[in-house]
């Protein structure tokens, strides 16, 4: 019979593993909770104008420094921009917003209303009769790309014509461009002044 012997020796730390100094643990994350308020968001590259401005009931912010931060918005109302000029008003459930983003989530009950024609001259508020409305379950804003991604039950009603409703549907700030995601362009059609 062969007897095996196995020894284990070594030099071992009793004390606590120590970090070293020059290396720093990574910033702790916060959280904060506020009633009501109003908050605007610029783009992140020039011309920097705003993009979109939101009042709130409630918030969660959730941050680990000034740079990286988030919210989520509850009981909120607002207005979209385009080139810095307000292009349409919104009311949601819920919003969120990440800091160095120039999107804006929107979710639950969510109604976006132009603010009239964008044939219009006057950059102001028009007539009811003149509005279009979208409303959808999610709504996100990505101003970089002047795109309006609607999903969940999306309907449009224009001064002309019903849509919806639709699973997804795409359009530009203005509300006067509309398609499906395979079928969109956020350019108007051009036109020809050819007789036939």
């Amino acid at each position: 019979m062969t007897a095996t012997v196995l020894v284990v020796a070594g030099c071992g730390h009793s004390g606590p593993i120590q970090q070293d100094p020059t290396k720093s643990s990574p910033p702790e994350k916060r959280e904060a909770f506020t009633t009501g308020g109003t908050t605007s968001k610029r783009r992140a590259k020039p011309p920097r104008d705003i993009v979109w401005v939101a009042k709130w009931k409630s918030a969660d912010l959730s941050f680990v420094t000034e740079k990286d931060y988030s919210g989520r918005m509850l009981g909120v109302e607002g207005s979209i921009y385009e080139h810095g000029r307000p292009v349409g008003a919104f009311t949601a459930d819920e919003a969120e917003a990440y800091k160095g983003s120039d999107q804006l989530m929107l979710t639950g009950h969510v109604t976006l209303t132009s603010n009239g024609p964008a044939s219009s001259a006057n950059k102001t508020p028009t007539s009811k009769e003149q509005e279009t409305v979208l409303t959808c379950g999610r709504l996100e804003w990505d101003s970089a790309s002047d795109l309006i991604r609607a999903k969940e039950n999306v309907n449009v009603v224009t001064p002309v014509y019903s849509l919806g409703p639709f699973a997804e549907l795409w359009a530009n700030a203005k509300l006067d461009h509309f398609g499906t995601p395979d079928f969109f362009t956020n350019k108007a059609p051009a036109r020809s002044n050819e007789q036939p």
